[in-house]
């Protein structure tokens, strides 16, 4: 089917936070996002970036694709050393960083646009760089096919120090060097970046773990993440693509909790599995994950306290502990098996019984009369 590139232009006069250079104006926005329903969705056009509320957002009212592109063109060339920062996703009045750029990049033009030069990826739903040239010509690029919208809120160009912070990493793997990255914006969060500074410290050393436990390609497997903090969610954090999302009142609230936390996320990130099903699997393989790194814990402790052999597909701890007992009853990698089928569109109920011996009905019913505990050290397989 023969594709239409949608265009949309608006000129703009002012409204733009230039603390920095009061002068500085965005006079033209453009995109080439294509949507089947123009840029007006809900009143939410490109003039919203620039309406003076940082609450507001242009949406894009259409999935985005690589290619596509957000052009910004200013008065006057913005200068060296400048801090340009870009904010995505639909905000805290809204759903917060639903509908964020994740996979997109900062682009600077020297010659009036005639070519581009990449400046800043986009992290955590921000781009932030430090100018590195005079221009007046910036754009957003989409990297990679997303099946979400995009919501641009503002944009700022500022003294400010920059606010997102990435630690890099060299591990090894079967004798092969992997470089890691994460990568979390503190911009108002920065009571939070001794523990967080903490957390992405341990991400080096437990990747290569957590790829080993889920059996997972490390070729392949995600090696450089964003750690999003927000303040709207409903439960302690989730995780989706390359980009894990935490719940700022959960890490004030239960500091001693966020390494787990963060284990439990990563194993997500790095299962990759194109379904969420078996659901039980998904979330008890992820506390799986999160026992055999932490096994001494007090959440591993409380967690033995209240666990429930009754309900061995009762997703998290009750399903880590199902797994945990099969794998010291058969002395088989059943977690890593497992998952391995799932991310290869494989899995199959059987898959159990060719492991065990015994169907799923089966163990489940062994596994109810156990009385089965696991042990406060990590399983060797």
């Amino acid at each position: 089917m023969l594709r239409t590139l949608f265009i949309s232009l608006i000129f703009i006069t002012g409204l733009l936070k230039t603390d920095a250079t009061p002068d500085l104006k965005l006079t033209k926005i453009t995109t080439s996002i294509e949507s089947v329903r123009d840029q007006r969705v809900k009143g939410r056009g490109l003039d919203k970036i620039v309406d003076g509320d940082s609450k507001s957002y242009y949406w894009t009212g259409g999935q985005m694709q690589v290619g596509q592109v957000v052009t910004f063109q200013f008065s006057q060339a913005i200068p060296i050393g400048k801090t340009v920062k870009i904010y995505t996703g639909l905000g805290i009045e809204n759903r917060e960083d639903d509908d964020s750029f994740r996979d997109a990049v900062l682009e600077s033009s020297k010659d009036d646009a005639k070519t581009w030069q990449q400046i800043a990826t986009f992290h955590c739903g921000n781009a932030e760089v430090k100018a590195p040239f005079a221009s007046s010509h910036y754009r957003i690029r989409v990297t990679k096919n997303s099946s979400y919208w995009g919501a641009i809120r503002h944009l700022t160009i500022s003294d400010n120090p920059l606010t997102q912070k990435t630690i890099t990493g060299a591990t090894i793997l079967n004798g092969k060097k992997y470089q890691l990255s994460a990568t979390v914006d503190l911009e108002g969060y920065a009571d939070l970046e001794k523990n967080l500074t903490k957390t992405t410290d341990l991400y080096v050393k437990v990747w290569p773990k957590i790829v080993q436990w889920l059996g997972a390609n490390p070729d392949t497997a995600v090696r450089n993440i964003d750690i999003s903090l927000v303040n709207t969610l409903k439960h302690p954090a989730h995780a989706s693509g390359h980009t894990m999302t935490l719940l700022t009142k959960h890490l004030r609230n239960h500091p001693t909790d966020l390494e787990g936390v963060f284990v439990h996320e990563l194993a997500h990130i790095i299962q990759a599995y194109p379904t969420y099903q078996p659901s039980w699997f998904v979330e008890g393989s992820a506390d799986y994950v999160r026992y055999r790194q932490f096994p001494d814990r007090p959440w591993a402790k409380s967690a033995r306290a209240r666990m429930n052999n009754s309900k061995p597909l009762g997703h998290y701890w009750n399903s880590a502990c199902f797994l945990l007992w099969m794998e010291d009853t058969y002395k088989k990698p059943i977690t890593a098996t497992v998952s391995v089928a799932l991310q290869q569109k494989k899995y199959k109920e059987t898959l159990f019984k060719e492991l065990t011996g015994k169907s799923l009905e089966q163990l489940i019913e062994l596994y109810k009369k156990s009385e089965y505990r696991p042990k406060l050290s990590s399983p060797e397989m």
